[in-house]
């Protein structure tokens, strides 16, 4: 059990969410290798359209084993639900299940994508085509609807109030920053007056006085509302991270 955690822990770190793919089922005359290549061109082709990694059940394999799959799930079959609880102990947040069928005149591929979670299906599709080169070519455009829901559902996403809070901090430290330095400009300002100046009067004096006063508000001020600001964004965080 501990290297399938290991496992699912790495790809985890690969991609945002994992999709397994489990092994297509066979309905009618349908030549395996057949079943086996749609299997493997949709996983391919939805790796490539979305964000997430797709690991089919080839894969898993060649990882740790077939044998080994079943010893870590209690499996002694071949069972679709077999590998789904495999798939379920790699983290997969989805889970791709088909049924391909060879009717009188036609192929036909009911697929599912089912959540990891819940087991409800989150995107569904039956592709029909008169020979199997147009139903993978079919597969191919399913595969990038296939992804851009994938991606909505389960793709990273920022939520404003995950920025907001740190938006809020930034402004207060940039506001009581600027505070902080007109606070050095009034304290040189008032330092003036106490070094002597020719031709200083006392009109001057009190004008240079009176822009230091202002001066010193203004640094206040802005200290305080930096202030403020900074402990609005802290707050904020640190009452919203339990909220779903």
């Amino acid at each position: 059990m501990m290297l399938t955690l290991a496992l699912g822990l790495l790809l985890a770190a690969e991609a945002p969410f994992n999709v397994a793919a489990t092994d297509f089922t066979t309905i009618g005359d349908l030549k395996p290798e057949t079943v086996s290549f749609l299997n493997e061109h949709f996983a391919q082709r939805l790796a490539e359209h979305t964000k997430g990694s797709v690991t089919t059940m080839k894969n898993m394999a060649a990882l740790i084993g077939l044998d080994r799959q079943r010893q870590l799930l209690g499996c002694d079959g071949d069972s679709s639900s077999c590998l789904a609880e495999l798939a379920g102990a790699l983290g997969a947040k989805a889970i791709i299940v088909g049924e391909c069928a060879r009717l009188e005149t036609t192929y036909q591929l009911n697929l599912r994508i089912v959540d990891g979670a819940t087991g409800r299906a989150v995107f569904t599709r039956a592709v029909r085509s008169p020979t199997v080169d147009a139903l993978v070519d079919q597969l191919s455009v399913v595969a990038g609807d296939a992804g851009s829901e994938l991606d909505a559902r389960y793709g990273p996403r920022i939520a404003v109030r995950d920025w907001a809070p740190w938006v809020l901090v930034a402004a207060g430290a940039a506001t009581a920053g600027g505070g902080a330095a007109l606070f050095f400009v009034s304290s040189g300002t008032r330092a003036r007056i106490g070094t002597p100046m020719i031709g200083l009067g006392p009109d001057a004096a009190d004008a240079i006085a009176g822009d230091a006063s202002l001066q010193a508000t203004l640094a206040l001020s802005l200290a305080v509302g930096g202030g403020v600001l900074i402990l609005s964004g802290l707050l904020w965080r640190l009452f919203d991270s339990g909220a779903p």
